[in-house]
């Protein structure tokens, strides 16, 4: 059964996964600090972070030159402090696409591409299902994964085989 200790050493081995796919230092993957975790659940409006995302964030939350998040997503809006921005980046994403996607307390956005894509999970739920939004006229959020976990062992298998993970992401 996938409880939270599941989700939550899933997450750590997704991590020292792609760690070692990249050829990094152990101190290469920087987490989130309490007050940090605290600031992420105020800018995104949410009472709690959903068990996989509050474990990435905390085993490796923090992206930068040199960090696991950002030799992992390389010029890629994702960690602690684009997710401070990252609601209303997707609020900006839904006006330019034409939707009537409301970025409210039910959604956190974790990613915000430069390209103008967000995901989004629900904050329920120890796994939650990845969305994503584009600039794309009237089309509105699509299902890309299943789990949170899924998306990120993904981008891990494709540092593993040496591919860039950006060019995957819909545009």
């Amino acid at each position: 059964m996938r409880d939270e200790a599941f989700v939550r050493c899933e997450i750590r081995w997704l991590v020292e996964r792609a760690r070692v796919a990249l050829g990094l230092p152990a101190s290469a993957a920087v987490g989130c600090s309490e007050e940090q975790i605290v600031q992420v659940l105020d800018a995104q409006q949410v009472p709690r972070l959903p068990a996989s995302l509050d474990e990435l964030l905390r085993v490796s939350g923090v992206a930068g030159n040199g960090t696991l998040l950002g030799e992992l997503f390389p010029g890629t809006g994702l960690g602690v402090k684009t997710m401070l921005n990252a609601k209303e980046n997707a609020r900006t994403t839904a006006r330019i696409s034409e939707t009537e996607e409301k970025f409210g307390a039910d959604r956190i956005v974790f990613l915000s591409d430069p390209g103008g894509t967000v995901f989004w999970v629900e904050h329920d739920g120890l796994d939650p299902p990845v969305w994503s939004l584009t600039e794309a006229p009237r089309i509105g959020s699509v299902l890309v994964f299943a789990r949170l976990c899924c998306w990120l062992e993904l981008e891990v298998v494709r540092a593993e085989l040496g591919w860039p993970s950006h060019e995957f992401w819909p545009r």
